[in-house]
């Protein structure tokens, strides 16, 4: 190995697949040093997002099984587009050790998974307090210690969780783990944040954060909590509780301090878009993005897609494409776009059958994978990026090089925050 230089090699790992880069590390204690830096890891990560080929894409799904109930699963859904054909197969299936099916956990408790970014994905299981993180390149995972702010109130529920892995100018990775809490009173939902700090190993409660007034709907308990992303550095979250004044809440990572964005004006005003199935998400990593379900008055299924062209200026909002007619079913859930393969993926609800592409500007929808016989739905779903980023070592090169090992206890230097106000949004 003395006749690569550094000058070399670099230039060849990082054309390497992260798989390949794990099991290279043990090829000398100098490989692993050059592949563990988070220099490297940083590079590596936004040469193959930068380089990220069209026509084809991967998928995280999660599935949730029929009684008597199996252990929740991941599988790995491979997805290309060419030549007019689609083609699907699954790649991988992972088995979590922290997702064990409580038979006694609420049926509609299905976990959570969030893109936090450079690979890794949090995992939140509200009844079970279980929030881990998950590396699916490398197959590490970690569990995050118990925020001690946790309410045991029957009048509080756990709605939502982010996640938020950020490179900074000094070379070194850390992140940010939130969890949405609300307490429904007097027509209002009032949410806090307990947030965790992988630098400072410490949750933080943010009481109060905003509040949401709800009219002209019928929102209860989760299900105005559906989609949420991050971009420069913020977590968006898209409310539609209030009929009249639906919107996107802001949480900027950085500064923790709550904000707004607004949605496309006349949308509010169209009777024939359903909000409350609609998707907030991004587009090609770069734009924020709506996916606006419609019916026209023969109650044709249409989707819209729109995106910010320049963020935080409303007037920016543009339709790029709409799908449909859409055929079946006869209702669908939107669960996520992809620019690689040119098309979204929906959930069929009335059918039970799987989940079906369409390309973004067609008519033409296919199935994407068929729902097993032994699984209730597979629902919850994003786009996989590859990475081998770590958060399990004890090097400041690696990801939360300061948390509690595996520890399930609640962290320590715990406070409340008093940033955010009890402002309506």
């Amino acid at each position: 190995m003395e006749y690569f230089t550094d000058d070399m090699l670099i230039p060849i790992l990082l054309k390497l697949p992260a798989k390949s880069l794990v099991k290279f590390k043990s090829v000398s204690k100098s490989w692993e040093e050059i592949i563990s830096s988070s220099a490297f890891i940083y590079h590596h990560y936004k040469t193959f997002s930068d380089a990220a080929a069209d026509g084809h894409t991967s998928f995280l799904v999660i599935h949730d099984t029929f009684v008597p109930r199996l252990d929740y699963y991941f599988t790995r859904l491979s997805v290309s587009f060419a030549d007019g054909q689609l083609i699907s197969k699954t790649d991988e299936t992972f088995h979590l050790p922290f997702m064990k099916t409580d038979l006694e956990a609420p049926p509609v408790d299905t976990p959570l998974i969030y893109a936090a970014g450079f690979g890794i994905y949090c995992i939140f299981i509200f009844h079970a307090r279980t929030v881990a993180l998950w590396n699916p390149a490398t197959r590490e995972s970690k569990l995050l210690p118990l925020s001690p702010f946790h309410s045991p109130s029957k009048r509080d529920t756990y709605v939502y969780g982010f996640a938020h892995v950020e490179y900074d100018d000094g070379g070194f990775f850390s992140y940010k783990v939130g969890l949405l809490r609300v307490r429904f009173l007097n027509l209002a939902y009032r949410v806090s944040i307990e947030l965790y700090s992988s630098r400072e190993n410490s949750w933080k409660f943010f009481k109060k954060c905003f509040c949401l007034i709800r009219i002209g709907n019928q929102a209860t308990g989760k299900n105005w909590v559906y989609s949420g992303t991050n971009l420069n550095g913020k977590f968006h979250l898209f409310t539609w509780v209030n009929i009249k004044d639906p919107h996107i809440v802001t949480f900027d990572m950085s500064k923790e301090e709550v904000g707004r964005l607004e949605i496309p004006a006349f949308i509010r005003h169209d009777s024939s878009y359903d909000l409350t199935s609609s998707l907030l998400t991004k587009f090609d990593e770069k734009f924020l993005c709506l996916l606006i379900y419609r019916k026209n008055n023969e109650n044709v299924i249409y989707l819209d897609v729109w995106i910010m062209l320049q963020y935080g200026v409303t007037e920016s909002w543009t339709k790029i494409s709409t799908a449909g007619p859409i055929s079946i079913p006869e209702y669908v859930d939107v669960l996520g776009i992809s620019k690689s393969v040119g098309g979204l993926v929906i959930h069929g609800l009335d059918h039970g059958d799987g989940l079906f592409f369409c390309r973004y500007d067609s008519s033409n929808v296919q199935i994407l994978l068929p729902i097993p016989s032994d699984v209730y739905e597979c629902a919850l779903f994003v786009e996989c990026r590859d990475s081998h980023v770590s958060f399990g070592g004890t090097s400041d090169q690696r990801i939360g090089a300061n948390i509690a090992h595996s520890s399930r206890t609640p962290a320590h230097n715990s406070r409340i925050s008093t940033v955010c106000s009890d402002a309506a949004l």
